[in-house]
């Protein structure tokens, strides 16, 4: 999942396998994200009411980010999100999982994210 000559891979494949002992942390394959990612592109170019729009007016700034946010559950767990990364490597370290949702909509448990592609 985490490669390279990234000196961070490490801490990053232990947060990503820490990220499911918290539900609802889900942790999303690329190619999700990817088809994901261009269909908000897509709406954003294409719907002249979108909130990325320059001609709709905002309320706040910061409902750039919130009106598609799409942040695999970090806002519904009882921790500030600057505690998170952290949180999740020292617990990925311990007790790894996997944070991915399967087919059925479960998630996978005890198996570590860097060995699951």
């Amino acid at each position: 999942m985490v490669a390279g000559d990234n000196k961070n891979a490490r801490a990053v494949a232990a947060a990503l396998a820490g990220m499911g002992n918290f539900r609802p942390m889900l942790v999303f394959n690329a190619e999700t994200v990817a088809v994901l990612m261009g269909m908000l592109l897509i709406h954003d170019v294409r719907n002249p009411a979108s909130v990325a729009s320059p001609s709709t007016p905002l309320g706040h700034p910061l409902e750039l980010l919130s009106a598609q946010a799409f942040h695999g559950g970090s806002f519904r767990v009882g921790v500030k999100p600057a505690a998170l990364g952290r949180l999740f490597a020292i617990t990925g370290f311990l007790f790894p999982s996997d944070p991915r949702p399967t087919s059925a909509g479960q998630l996978q448990r005890g198996s570590s994210a860097e060995s699951v592609a």
